[in-house]
């Protein structure tokens, strides 16, 4: 992650009304975990996509994202 897209994002953050609710939408260049705990922190939520080799935990598990799919199916059935 490059520091000037957090200071962008920090600069917007005070010019942004109170009444709203901030979302990013983003390219995988920007999925960075670093990136992501800023984000947090700003009170911004995010959307940023990423590829099917990432690695999430889920039910005490580190599985990679491409599989969430199935698995939420059947998990809401």
């Amino acid at each position: 992650m490059r520091d000037y897209e957090e200071a962008l994002c920090a600069y917007v953050t005070p010019l942004v009304p109170a009444v709203c609710h901030v979302i990013l939408l983003a390219d995988r260049g920007f999925g960075a975990v670093r990136f992501f705990r800023f984000l947090d922190g700003l009170g911004w939520d995010w959307v940023i996509r990423g590829n099917g080799n990432i690695l999430v935990r889920w039910k005490n598990a580190w599985r990679p994202i491409c599989l969430l799919d199935s698995m939420m199916t059947s998990c809401w059935r």
